[in-house]
C-alpha cells in the first residue's frame, strides 16, 4: 500500500514539473473565460455588429428598404448575444447561461460559436453597406478559425480516447494529473493528460476541449464527465 502511495505521489510530482516546464500553469486563467485570442476577437466583432446594425437600420429605413432594415434588427440582436457570450461576468447572467446550455448547447462550444459567427457574418455581408460588409467579413474569418480549432481539438481528443483501453487506465491517467486531488481536472491538468498521451493541445484547442467535456459549465472536468466522454456518452459535444 505504501509503495502504491509513493508511486502515485511520484507521478504527481513529475506531472507538476512538466506542467511548469511547459508553461501550462498559465492555462488556469482560461477556465470559464477562454483564451483572450477568441474572446477579444469575438467581443470586438459583436460590438462592431451592434454599432453597424444600429446605424444601418436607420439608413435602410429612411431609404425605404424594409427587408434590409429587418435584417439589421436581427444582426443587432445577434450582436448582443455575441457580446454576452464572450463578455462573461455580469454580461452573461447565470439564468441565461442555463438557457443556452439547455436550449442552444452548440453556442457553448468553440466550433459551435464559430458556425454561428459564420452565419451572422454572411447576413451582415448580404446587406450591401460597406461597414456591415467589412464587419461581416471579419466575423466570417473569426468563425472559420474557431470552427477549425474545434475540429482539430476533436481529432486530438479522439486520439486520446483510443489510448485509454479500459476504465482502470482512464482512472490511472486521470489521477496522475489530478494534482489537487479533488477528483476533477483544471485546464492545465487536462492539457497535461493529453500531452502525456501524445496529443499536445494548443491553447485554443484546449479551450475547445474544455468546453466539450465540461457538461455543467463550472470550468473543470469532473471525473464523471471525463468517464462519460470516454464511454462516448457525450460524443455529440462537438459539431461534425
Amino acid at each position: 500500500m505504501a509503495s502504491e502511495t509513493d508511486s502515485l505521489q511520484g507521478a504527481q510530482q513529475k506531472a507538476v514539473k512538466m506542467l511548469e516546464s511547459n508553461g501550462l500553469t498559465k492555462m488556469s486563467t482560461w477556465v470559464g473565460d477562454g483564451p483572450m485570442t477568441f474572446r477579444v476577437a469575438s467581443l470586438l466583432g459583436g460590438l462592431a455588429m451592434i454599432l453597424q446594425s444600429f446605424f444601418g437600420f436607420f439608413n435602410q429605413f429612411l431609404s425605404l428598404k424594409p427587408l434590409a432594415a429587418t435584417l439589421s434588427v436581427y444582426t443587432f440582436l445577434m450582436g448582443f448575444v455575441i457580446v454576452m457570450l464572450e463578455g462573461q461576468g455580469f454580461l452573461y447572467p447565470a439564468s441565461l447561461k442555463r438557457i443556452i446550455r439547455s436550449q442552444a448547447k452548440f453556442l457553448t462550444l468553440v466550433n459551435g460559436r464559430g458556425a454561428f459567427y459564420i452565419f451572422v457574418g454572411t447576413l451582415l455581408m448580404a446587406q450591401g453597406n460597406l461597414g456591415q460588409t467589412v464587419t461581416g467579413l471579419y466575423m466570417v474569418v473569426v468563425g472559420f478559425v474557431m470552427f477549425g480549432v474545434g475540429y482539430h481539438s476533436k481529432g486530438k481528443l479522439d486520439h486520446v480516447r483510443t489510448l485509454l483501453k479500459d476504465e482502470s487506465v482512464v482512472r490511472a491517467a486521470f489521477n496522475t494529473v489530478d494534482i489537487e486531488g479533488d477528483n476533477c481536472l483544471t485546464a492545465e491538468e487536462l492539457g497535461m493528460l493529453c500531452t502525456n498521451l501524445g496529443s499536445t493541445l494548443e491553447p485554443q484547442e484546449l479551450e475547445a476541449a474544455l468546453q466539450s467535456l465540461d457538461k455543467n459549465g463550472d470550468g473543470k472536468i469532473q471525473y464523471d464527465e471525463f468517464i462519460s466522454w470516454w464511454k462516448g456518452d457525450n460524443s455529440s459535444a462537438f459539431m461534425y
